[in-house]
């Protein structure tokens, strides 16, 4: 509808008006990965674990994926939050298997006991 030019500039515009975080969720939730990334690049938006639970909850893979490369110390330093929604993510769903299975596979570092026991009782 809008290119992705004139929402950067819109939002720029309006900067004082809007919170970053919360336009960047709504553009997780929307599932805009170039919007997304261009926004974080724009406006140095400091992370927040939230954001990655985001696109977990969204099956936004493709943001999940780039900020758990991006924000991995972050992520890993609040692990429980991580594996715990992204555990939840195979009980909401059947969808996106694969990148669910991927994502297992990158935090696998971080599961704990209890989340691997969760996780092999959903599969």
């Amino acid at each position: 509808m809008f290119s992705q030019k004139y929402v950067l500039r819109f939002l720029e515009t309006h900067a004082k008006f809007v919170k970053d975080d919360e336009v960047l969720k709504i553009l997780i939730l929307a599932k805009k990965f170039r919007l997304s990334l261009q926004f974080i690049n724009q406006r140095n938006i400091k992370f927040e674990i939230g954001f990655f639970t985001n696109a977990i909850e969204a099956n936004a893979y493709d943001i999940a994926f780039y900020l758990l490369r991006v924000y991995e110390e972050q992520i890993f330093s609040n692990s429980q939050i991580a594996i715990d929604f992204h555990v939840k993510s195979y009980q909401d769903n059947r969808q996106y298997l694969k990148s669910k299975l991927h994502m297992s596979k990158m935090l696998l570092v971080i599961f704990n006991f209890n989340s691997a026991k969760i996780f092999l009782e959903i599969i």
